[in-house]
């Protein structure tokens, strides 16, 4: 089983085995402990950031490679019925490219929370220009203000989904 933690130093006890781990890094290193062997393997925070900006990179790529293939290559999806290319339709096809949106959707997520405080500072620094007088966010601020944010986006989602569902209409209607 694997744990990420980010930590300063020093000891920290795991959330699994209740042992104590020692875990010697610089700040905000990430540690995936595996409780099997108490082994520790160290990753620094821009170690994390460069591997998901390439995992996002290729969901991109295959996001791209989904979506030229549904508009290129098959027919429109009206007359699609019956069409395969390499043993699967023009509906596994399109359930392939909504997932592949899901995993992106999910990655740029997990993005711009690790760079949540970047964003607040860079947000802060506008303001404090803006308002000729500093404007400090503390963590607990930075984080109320990230799940309002993401509340009110999955909101406007939401109300969206509904809106659309509500106002589709059938054909010859």
């Amino acid at each position: 089983m694997l744990l990420i933690r980010l930590r300063t130093g020093g000891y920290g006890r795991c959330q699994f085995c209740s042992t104590a781990h020692r875990l010697r890094s610089r700040p905000d290193s990430v540690f995936l402990t595996d409780h099997s062997m108490a082994l520790l393997v160290q990753m620094t925070r821009t170690s994390v950031n460069f591997l998901l900006d390439c995992l996002l990179l290729v969901v991109f790529v295959l996001l791209l490679f989904f979506s030229v293939v549904l508009r290129f290559v098959f027919p429109p999806a009206s007359s699609a019925y019956g069409w395969l290319l390499w043993s699967a339709t023009y509906e596994d096809w399109a359930q392939g490219q909504f997932l592949v949106v899901c995993l992106l959707a999910f990655g740029i997520l997990i993005h711009v929370m690790l760079h949540w405080t970047w964003i607040c500072g860079v947000i802060s620094s506008r303001l404090t220009q803006w308002r000729a007088r500093p404007i400090r966010i503390d963590e607990a601020s930075r984080t109320i203000y990230g799940v309002g944010l993401l509340i009110v986006l999955v909101n406007i989602v939401g109300l969206s989904i509904a809106a659309a569902a509500l106002m589709i209409q059938a054909p010859g209607s």
